[in-house]
């Protein structure tokens, strides 16, 4: 995800919580069985990095096959974050490449 991008890059990402897409039906099953829809699996999702200027023909591109797409964060300089994840109350930062997936986790509890 977003860690792994900012390490391979040696750049830091700040992301956008609110500006996440998030299906109605993956926050409903996420709040079920206690999971953040966040750090969960992404299958289906395509994370990409494109400069500025490029950005609005990018998402033209994809939306003129049908794909829907936003734009949730920006790179910026290396940091002791590898990702700030902004939200309306507070800015986590996630330090560690190997972010642990919710999903995996109750799944490792289960066993």
């Amino acid at each position: 995800g977003l860690a792994e991008i900012a390490y391979a890059s040696d750049t830091s990402i700040k992301a956008y919580a609110s500006k996440i897409p998030v299906a109605r039906e993956t926050i409903i099953l996420s709040r079920a069985v206690g999971v953040d829809p966040l750090r969960s699996l992404g299958s289906g999702s395509l994370l990409a990095t494109v400069s500025p200027d490029k950005a609005g023909e990018a998402l033209r591109t994809l939306e003129s096959i049908g794909v829907k797409a936003t734009i949730i964060g920006e790179v910026v300089e290396r940091s002791e974050c590898l990702v700030h994840l902004v939200s309306d109350e507070e800015e986590t930062c996630i330090s560690d490449v190997y972010v642990v997936d919710d999903i995996m986790r109750l799944w490792e509890e289960k066993a």
